[in-house]
């Protein structure tokens, strides 16, 4: 075998180890080991290693020496698979003893099979680009899935950002969605529910948006609720399929209110609104016969102004007891 520096040593007799010595550089020892009984192993020695001069072998066709860069620092062994202008290269080696690495150095893809992750995968500012496929994460665990955790003492905790990179915006986009799938009796994989964000208006500067609530309904999906920014509210209260704008205060506020003011005994409540009357003296309070009627009947009984009217009377009376 021949180096830099001249014929330095060789086997002469089969089985004898090879030191190999290039200039100034080695030794490096070449062994050829049967100890282990399930393996024959062709070794390639270096001498211990330090910070300047880590042990590194390079498997590549390069012309020129190459500063690769990832090893220095360490003295561990590396092994370099290195191509064919040095620019780029796959590395294996060790950051410390017992801290396995892998090095990619260049602008290249890395493939894997299958992967068992022994600790934390830091992405230090990169992400994760699933294609044109979806990402999975599986979990066999009950109520196993993906869990968010932030670490600081701020404001702010888990914040989810969805963001929807489109040229050409319009109305009716759904920017942002979250789907529940289950199984139906037949073991198909069915669309259950659906909550999403979508654009109303893409116009700049005068931009809205809507809150849609989906759910499977005798087995075809249904818009249960939508409520846009602008803070109008569509519910399909009557099953029918399709979301109806629903006025919560207009010019009257009916019975319904009212009547789960009594089932949830809130006295005060329907006293505020005229239906009874606080008592001048000791406590209760007094039934206004005629609000009490008609809420009874289902009817509508106050207008909006009177209601503003009381609210009036009742701030005034407060004002007037100094409270």
């Amino acid at each position: 075998m021949r180096g830099a520096g001249g014929l330095v040593e060789r086997a002469t007799n089969p089985g004898d180890d090879v030191g190999l010595k290039f200039g100034a550089g080695g030794p490096v020892e070449l062994k050829y080991n049967v100890d282990d009984a399930n393996a024959n192993a062709l070794m390639l020695l270096f001498s211990e290693g330090g910070a300047v001069d880590v042990p590194v072998f390079v498997l590549g066709d390069v012309t020129a020496d190459k500063d690769l860069g990832w090893y220095n620092g360490v003295v561990e062994p590396q092994l370099a698979i290195v191509d064919d202008d040095g620019d780029s290269a796959v590395g294996l080696g060790f950051n410390a003893d017992d801290d396995a690495r892998i090095i990619l150095k260049g602008s290249g893809v890395l493939t894997l099979p299958a992967v068992t992750l022994g600790g934390t995968v830091t992405l230090n500012g990169q992400s994760f680009d699933a294609g044109a496929g979806t990402a999975l994460i599986t979990s066999t665990g009950a109520q196993g899935g993906l869990q968010l955790q932030v670490t600081n003492d701020g404001v702010y905790g888990v914040v989810l950002h969805a963001y929807q990179n489109s040229a050409s915006p319009l109305a009716g986009d759904r920017i942002f969605e979250l789907i529940a799938y289950g199984e139906d009796s037949g073991g198909t994989q069915t669309l259950y529910g659906r909550y999403s964000v979508r654009i109303v208006s893409p116009t700049d500067t005068s931009e809205s948006a809507e809150y849609v609530w989906e759910g499977i309904s005798g087995g075809s999906n249904n818009v249960s609720m939508k409520l846009q920014t602008s803070g109008v509210l569509s519910v399909d209260v009557a099953g029918s399929g399709s979301a109806a704008q629903v006025d919560l205060f207009d010019q009257y506020d009916d019975a319904l209110v009212l009547k789960q003011g009594i089932q949830l005994n809130n006295r005060e409540l329907l006293a505020d609104i005229g239906i009874l009357t606080r008592k001048d003296t000791g406590s209760g309070y007094m039934m206004n016969l005629q609000p009490m009627v008609r809420l009874l009947a289902g009817g509508i009984y106050q207008t909006r102004q009177m209601l503003e009217d009381k609210i009036a009377e009742l701030e005034d009376r407060l004002i007037r007891a100094g409270i």
